[in-house]
């Protein structure tokens, strides 16, 4: 199927206008014992990011905890789907990605909390990992839904540079991302 029918069968299934399709992938259910330990690594991290002066994509959001565990949930969704150890870093390490797959390719999991949501890199984040995943979640329940992935040399290409909020950032659709499947193991 071309990237044309795609974006056709996501304005059938959806019921938009095709101008912010989304195509949600398979749902993760986070158990009592995975959203503790996202809620204990999400309040450190944002500890740490606070106390380093460290900023991140969501730092500017009037809920900073909150949205980091989110965030940490989001990796734990992705690491039970993919069957693989979440590493949750502490203290906090540039650069470093979320986890290895098995093949030893490092993985950077990022959050969203619209339907339609968009894997958002900043351009400092160029090359950290091999692999990036887009999992939403718009209701703070425990369901997350893992939209895709894409390379690194998919997503850091020139023609994926969006300016937002008065900085480049590497920008792909959710209809421009790999289903999950095939990055399983």
């Amino acid at each position: 199927m071309n990237e044309e029918d795609k974006r056709m069968m996501a304005i059938l299934q959806n019921g938009n206008t095709g101008e912010h399709y989304n195509t949600i992938g398979p749902a993760v259910f986070l158990s009592d014992n995975e959203w503790e330990l996202a809620a204990r690594v999400g309040r450190v991290r944002n500890e740490m990011m606070n106390k380093m002066n460290l900023s991140s994509t969501n730092r500017n959001l009037p809920d900073k905890e909150n949205m980091e565990i989110m965030t940490v949930a989001a990796e734990i969704a992705v690491a039970k789907y993919l069957n693989v150890y979440f590493e949750y870093r502490l203290p906090l390490v540039a650069g470093s990605c979320d986890m290895k797959l098995n093949d030893g390719r490092g993985v950077d999991v990022k959050f969203a909390t619209y339907l339609n949501g968009k894997l958002i890199v900043p351009m400092s984040k160029r090359n950290s990992c091999s692999v990036y995943v887009l999992a939403i979640n718009n209701d703070g329940s425990s369901m997350f839904n893992i939209a895709g992935w894409a390379t690194a040399d998919e997503l850091f290409n020139d023609t994926n540079i969006v300016e937002m909020y008065g900085k480049k950032k590497y920008v792909l659709h959710q209809m421009q991302l790999s289903h999950i499947n095939q990055l399983k193991q």
